[in-house]
């Protein structure tokens, strides 16, 4: 994958390299992100229809699928606010590895 193989080079700079490199991150914009997920949710379910699938959380127990509308009233924002929330895909964790 790209992160490990950029990983992978930055561990083999030599060490007088390393205090002139520079690290440019490109991050999502949260919004677009969050609806970029909610779809590609929607989509690999009605694919799938696989009720065990982390997808299946933005379907109703029937097999119908929320709108995003609804998702982000009934999931998104009460989980964001209440802090219970676990991503799969945090920057901050990614780049970590970065900070040391």
């Amino acid at each position: 994958t790209f992160p490990k193989h950029a990983y992978e080079l930055y561990s083999q700079a030599p060490s007088d390299y390393l205090s002139k490199l520079k690290l440019m991150v490109i991050l999502r914009e949260p919004i677009s992100r969050e609806i970029s997920r909610y779809n590609h949710m929607r989509s690999e379910f009605l694919a799938t229809k696989d009720t065990n699938s982390w997808v299946s959380e933005v379907a109703f127990a029937n097999g119908t699928v929320m709108s995003l509308d609804h998702y982000v009233e009934t999931l998104l924002k009460p989980n964001i606010f209440n802090g219970d929330w676990e991503w799969s895909g945090k920057y901050a964790d990614h780049l970590k590895k970065w900070s040391d």
